[in-house]
């Protein structure tokens, strides 16, 4: 609903631990904003929380206003910032969780093996771009 939401969540549950996704904040309204309410801000969200998450979720995309709905891209591609994100969780000396979460192909119980083969031949691309962009924000980091 809102990072503001979260922290109250997380004010009343002691211990309670995240799982945040770097695209879920860009296609969700911001329920702490009056109507017509505006998109979230993955930096924003994830910098209010940031103490709390224990597991990362990497996706990223684009929220389309006309067609009302996200278009997925690859990570650091969209309005996610994952970059600055996994940046930051590098300088704080994270050791949680991370994995992908691509949504750039929707197969849901596809029987088709030629489907399957493209589905897992984006999630390796996925993976690989973003090791790419970790192993570039780790030499940025050993160059301060």
């Amino acid at each position: 609903m809102s990072w503001r939401h979260t922290l109250k969540l997380l004010e009343n549950v002691p211990g309670m631990k995240l799982v945040f996704d770097t695209g879920n904040p860009v296609l969700s309204d911001d329920y702490s904003q009056p109507p017509p309410r505006p998109k979230q801000s993955a930096w924003m969200f994830y910098s209010q929380v940031r103490e709390r998450v224990a597991h990362v979720h990497v996706k990223d995309g684009m929220w389309d206003k006309e067609a009302g709905r996200m278009v997925y891209t690859y990570a650091g591609e969209g309005q996610g910032d994952v970059r600055r994100i996994l940046g930051d969780l590098l300088d704080r000396g994270y050791d949680g969780g991370v994995c992908i979460e691509p949504h750039l192909t929707v197969v849901l119980h596809e029987q088709d093996a030629a489907a399957r083969e493209q589905n897992a031949a984006v999630y390796v691309e996925y993976g690989r771009r973003l090791m790419k962009m970790v192993e570039e924000l780790q030499r940025e980091r050993a160059g301060r």
